[in-house]
């Protein structure tokens, strides 16, 4: 085990170090394969960074808080309720709308 590095490439035998790793490693054979511009433009299509030197955690460290009864589910399901019926044809027409 190597600590603080993403990926190793030996050639012919490659490996990361998590999920989050094997993206870095999949645009690092991109990058080698078929340039940086083609690896670029596949990083902006994933929303992430092209090359990341390394050096980051891997593993959280703090345990993630146990959630609270009705921390926040409710908020999204009055958000994300319709304020009105949804529109139909038949409404449409009643409202003068072309269909």
């Amino acid at each position: 085990m190597v600590p603080d590095v993403l990926y190793i490439d030996e050639g012919n035998l490659l490996t990361a170090a998590g999920s989050a790793a094997g993206i870095d490693l999949s645009l690092h054979l991109i990058r080698r394969d078929w340039g940086a511009a083609a690896a670029n433009s596949v990083a902006r299509r994933l929303v992430v960074q092209p090359h990341r030197d390394g050096g980051q955690a891997q593993f959280i460290e703090a345990p993630v808080p146990e959630a609270r009864e009705g921390g926040g589910s409710g908020l999204c399901s009055s958000a994300c309720a319709p304020s009105r019926p949804p529109e139909t044809i038949d409404r449409a027409r009643w409202r003068g709308r072309p269909a």
